[in-house]
């Protein structure tokens, strides 16, 4: 657990115009940050490093309890945008900063954190050491090469029918590790 009171870092974006400077003060403004965010000096010209004022990073985040952001902002997490919103502030919190080469590639870990999430809420997973199963109209397991994708089947639909028993009725045996892998894909 963090200390009582840390330094946040943050995040840090590369602005390459006046335009994506633009885009990045509204991004805060569309999920209502704006005034709880604050510049760190010293960082190089083109540059923004942004985090959370110290007074809302112990309110929102107390000794780095992310989990009560959603009761500070008092968030509808089902939402997209809300979930959004509560990964950019755990982002602007974070003692670690996290580098972004450019706003779009900001929304773009947005995006691919929220889809994280959406489809971890999905899945349900049967956990075993020993033994691992796959819906078998779409996989084929081999010792040699292990589970791939049969022919004519995309990645996605595969992925979807393995970890989520809604499509097929079935859970699947997997180890934490590779369902790990599957719900990031």
């Amino acid at each position: 657990m963090l200390p009582l009171r840390y330094a946040a870092q943050g995040l840090r974006i590369h602005l390459h115009d006046p335009a994506e400077a633009a885009r990045l003060a509204q991004l805060l403004g569309e999920h209502d940050l704006a005034a709880h965010v604050t510049d760190i000096a010293d960082v190089p010209a083109g540059q923004r490093q942004l985090a959370l004022r110290p007074d809302t990073v112990q309110q929102w985040t107390p000794r780095g309890d992310t989990a009560a952001i959603v009761l500070h902002r008092e968030l509808d997490t089902t939402a997209a945008t809300a979930l959004e919103q509560e990964i950019l502030v755990a982002l602007l919190a974070s003692p670690v900063r996290h580098d972004f080469p450019s706003v779009a590639e900001l929304e773009c870990a947005l995006h691919v954190r929220r889809n994280i999430v959406l489809a971890g809420r999905c899945t349900a997973l049967d956990f075993h050491t020993e033994e691992a199963d796959r819906p078998e109209d779409c996989w084929d397991y081999s010792d040699e090469r292990g589970f791939v994708i049969r022919p004519g089947h995309g990645l996605i639909e595969a992925l979807k029918k393995a970890t989520q028993p809604e499509l097929t009725g079935r859970l699947y045996a997997f180890s934490c590790y590779r369902a790990s892998e599957y719900v990031i894909l």
